[in-house]
């Protein structure tokens, strides 16, 4: 899918540091096909804004399968107290043929959350 533009997503609430978090999204190709991510390889870390420092990786899964584009990014209660503020991230997707490309980007609100 050369020349992708990444779709944004931010969530609507700040993530509470201490919790487990996740978020899924489904991949589709510019004519809105679901893209078969089987043999892709999906990636998702979070930086701070000027990226020097890497905050941590999500841990990407495919709740339904590969094949429906659908994943889900996890974050642990262990990660979750290491996000600032304002965390940012991206997803970048490497197809069979090796072209990586960025799909999803977006800012990861956090605030301390008190029950652990």
């Amino acid at each position: 899918m050369a020349g992708v533009s990444p779709a944004t997503f931010t969530p609507s609430r700040n993530i509470k540091r201490g919790q487990d978090w996740s978020f899924t999204a489904t991949f589709r190709d510019s004519n809105n096909t679901v893209i078969n991510l089987t043999g892709w390889t999906v990636e998702s870390q979070i930086w701070n804004l000027e990226r020097t420092v890497k905050i941590v990786d999500f841990t990407v899964t495919f709740p339904t399968g590969a094949a429906t584009g659908v994943a889900k990014f996890a974050l642990t209660k262990i990660q979750t107290p290491l996000l600032l503020n304002e965390s940012y991230y991206d997803v970048a997707l490497t197809d069979t043929t090796n072209i990586k490309e960025y799909y999803l980007e977006g800012i990861m609100p956090s605030e301390e959350g008190y029950t652990r």
